[in-house]
């Protein structure tokens, strides 16, 4: 009697991952298609895609491209604040506000607007992870809205959500994904603000390659970043 119940809990528990197994999956190819992506500029090999996101009137944007560069070289240009205006288009101002360790930050941002338009900040809640078998460094980020830094000449955003994606290829060379969804906020009309989700990520990925051969990121090596065949 015990063993025949010990044999219809096992094939009861083996039935129970096999259904886990498949809603994961299933789950999985749910979240890839939640946003239907459309290629809107492929140029200068960066590919720059928009969708549309249920409840929201502004668009998302994911801009792509390869680089020949170090994992170390692309985090650590994440990792100086102080110098992320240099090369993220239209931001005027960015400022560490706090870090709780290596990998994990809250910075503060200005980006500029066209006139008439109010200037916008935010600040950024940034958690660097590495993929321990692809090595894939992944940079999740969101608007935090419990850290008032406010200025009187800025329109808070309402929502920046996104993330930066660093996967190491052959030959050295890393591909770069670049997600966000942002919300304004203000007297803003979407379609001002639609118009410029091609142009700011396009550009800032073009930004992205000449200033990633600054000799202080080439040279990087951070404690929390592993290379691949190293």
């Amino acid at each position: 009697m015990y063993q025949r119940d010990s044999v219809v809990s096992q094939r009861l528990f083996t039935l129970i991952c096999m259904l886990m197994g498949v809603l994961f999956v299933h789950t999985q190819e749910l979240s890839a298609e939640v946003l239907a992506w459309k290629l809107e500029k492929d140029t200068d090999g960066i590919s720059v895609y928009t969708a549309s996101v249920e409840g929201s009137d502004f668009k998302a944007f994911r801009a792509v491209m390869e680089v020949t560069a170090s994992l170390n070289q692309l985090v650590s240009m994440h990792t100086d604040p102080d110098n992320i205006s240099e090369w993220l288009y239209d931001c005027k101002k960015s400022e560490l506000i706090k870090k709780v360790k290596d990998n994990e930050f809250y910075i503060y941002y200005v980006s500029a607007a066209p006139w008439p338009v109010q200037d916008r900040d935010y600040v950024l809640h940034s958690v660097i992870t590495q993929d321990s078998d692809s090595y894939v460094v992944t940079i999740n980020f969101k608007s935090e809205t419990s850290i008032t830094k406010n200025s009187d000449e800025c329109v808070r955003m309402a929502e920046v959500t996104g993330y930066w994606l660093f996967k190491p290829l052959k030959a050295g060379k890393v591909r770069i994904e670049y997600q966000v969804h942002a919300d304004p906020n203000g007297a803003l009309p979407s379609w001002l603000a639609n118009a410029a989700v091609v142009e700011q990520p396009f550009e800032t990925m073009k930004t992205i390659r000449q200033h990633m051969t600054n000799e202080k990121y080439v040279n990087a090596q951070l404690s929390f970043i592993r290379e691949p065949n190293r």
